[in-house]
């Protein structure tokens, strides 16, 4: 009885990096010697263009009578964890889920992007948009996952599908990659694309860095809590990239302030995806990023605290906060673009918190808010009484000298402080106010 037979087909260019050479001949060895129910092909093409070497490699595996093709390419690393031989089990693996699930035409291991947002190389299909999108870390299951596309960088392929999806199996990648192309006309055919998350292998960088889900966040151009926003945005809105987003950014129109007089609110509820990109758009900006992690660090996640983000909009603070364990209400406009899209992301994320102030809280953030507001004497009263004695109350309203914007409405500074004052809390920073410890007297 014949054996079935893998062909490994990697997609090479000039220049093999000597750690991949050696993972590779490694990985060569172990299957040879260690896996003999299989029969093994090895096609190597050069990658003068990435569609034309994966078209020979798919011809050469059917010449040959290959009934699974690994696509492979040149800058990958499997024993990332220094494990020996079990690294190297990875295609058996991924070729026992085709074996035992005839409905998979593609199965794929993780792996990463190696420059901009390290993202994981899987992408599946957004709300009623053409193009699918990179999911987001926290998206990773660490178990088999039913996706739109799995990294061509590391596919491995039921070799009868190509006699369903016919030739050219690969076209120029004027608009897509080799990956989406072929995962998209898999499905078409009938088959599924599926990645094995537990399986992850690395990812070389230009500069020999090796890229895996636990170096990735090293890299100080990245913070995973703005990665994850940006991709429940991007989901969100169907756009594919931050580019995208801009575009719908400066469409964001405020010349229409007046016509609401003193009806803010109505106003904001106008207000639909173009303000949430603003919003996203604004949140990228480096000072920015540098404010989301000072926040992030002044408040404690250990102890499950209880906070509340009033004027929230999008909430990239705070609700990353919910993330990590804290009790969270959000409250801000309904019916705003921003707002809308918390909720949604609150439902994706499965995340249990209010839309109502309550409290009695341990913080409440008012990041980009406060200036919005006409009658801010009276939400200062609400929010400083919804504190518990010694809460928090994070503000940017102090750093914020952008007397231009129609919708900053309260820019005094001096008025907003003493009214603080007299409402009991202490400024201990430009950003954070505690609210006074009463003590009961003694009866």
């Amino acid at each position: 009885m014949n054996k079935p037979t893998i062909c490994v087909g990697i997609v090479a260019y000039d220049g093999l990096d000597g750690q991949v050479a050696e993972d590779y001949m490694r990985l060569m060895f172990h299957l040879g010697r260690r896996c003999p129910e299989y029969d093994f092909q090895l096609a190597i093409k050069f990658k003068s263009e990435q569609f034309r070497a994966r078209n020979a490699i798919v011809q050469v595996a059917l010449q040959m009578g290959a009934d699974y093709i690994w696509m492979l390419d040149d800058d990958h690393i499997f024993d990332i964890n220094e494990s020996g031989h079990s690294s190297y089990d990875l295609p058996i693996k991924l070729v026992k889920h085709l074996e035992e699930r005839p409905e998979i035409g593609v199965v794929g291991a993780l792996y990463y992007q190696r420059a901009g947002e390290y993202y994981p190389v899987i992408m599946q299909d957004t709300r009623d948009s053409p193009h699918p999108s990179f999911l987001s870390h926290a998206e990773i299951s660490n178990r088999m996952q039913k996706v739109a596309v799995t990294g061509g960088g590391c596919m491995m392929i039921r070799a009868s599908v190509f006699d369903k999806i016919g030739e050219p199996w690969f076209a120029p990648e004027h608009d897509y990659g080799t990956d989406i192309q072929l995962c998209s006309k898999v499905i078409e055919a009938g088959f599924e694309v599926w990645c094995d998350t537990s399986l992850e292998i690395g990812h070389i960088k230009s500069d020999k860095e090796l890229i895996t889900s636990r170096s990735r966040s090293k890299d100080t151009g990245v913070y995973l809590p703005l990665s994850r926003y940006l991709d429940d945005a991007m989901e969100y809105m169907c756009v594919p990239t931050m580019g995208h987003i801009t575009d719908m950014a400066i469409k964001y129109d405020m010349s229409d302030w007046e016509k609401y007089g003193d009806d803010h609110e109505a106003y904001y509820a106008t207000r639909g995806d173009e303000q949430l990109a603003r919003q996203v758009m604004y949140h990228h900006q480096p000072h920015m990023v540098d404010a989301m992690k000072r926040y992030h660090q002044v408040i404690d996640t250990d102890n499950g605290c209880y906070g509340a983000d009033f004027g929230c909009g999008s909430a990239p603070v705070g609700f990353e906060l919910a993330l990590m364990g804290n009790k969270m209400d959000f409250i801000d406009v309904d019916g705003s673009g921003a707002y809308e899209f918390t909720k949604w992301r609150a439902k994706k994320h499965k995340v249990d918190c209010g839309w109502k102030l309550k409290g009695p809280y341990d913080y409440v953030m008012m990041l980009d808010s406060l200036e919005h507001l006409a009658d801010w004497k009276s939400h200062m009263d609400r929010i400083v009484d919804s504190l518990k004695d010694g809460g928090g109350l994070i503000v940017d309203f102090f750093t914020n000298e952008d007397h231009d914007n129609p919708e900053h409405i309260t820019m005094d500074h001096d008025a907003v402080r003493l009214y603080l004052v007299s409402l009991g809390m202490t400024e201990l920073n430009a950003f954070l106010w505690t609210k006074a410890i009463i003590k009961e007297e003694a009866a």
